[in-house]
């Protein structure tokens, strides 16, 4: 499967077109963040791996439980 993709930085000063040889990694639409390895390719990035990261795999457990705790 190919994927592509358009990757900006956070300033948003750079857009580079990322080409994926694997399928759609699970819930990328809901990352927050990627990490992209791969090399540049003329003027494409190909990517051999994409690393995510998804704002509900951070949140502490112990903050959930106030938050639930102090709405009642």
């Amino acid at each position: 499967m190919l994927m592509y993709f358009f990757l900006s930085d956070r300033q948003r000063w750079y857009r580079k077109k990322v080409v994926l040889n694997k399928a759609r990694p699970q819930d990328f639409d809901k990352s927050e963040q990627i990490v992209v390895i791969g090399k540049m390719n003329a003027n494409n990035f190909v990517a051999s791996d994409v690393l995510m990261k998804c704002p509900s795999k951070y949140t502490n457990p112990k903050d959930d439980m106030k938050n639930i705790s102090s709405s009642r």
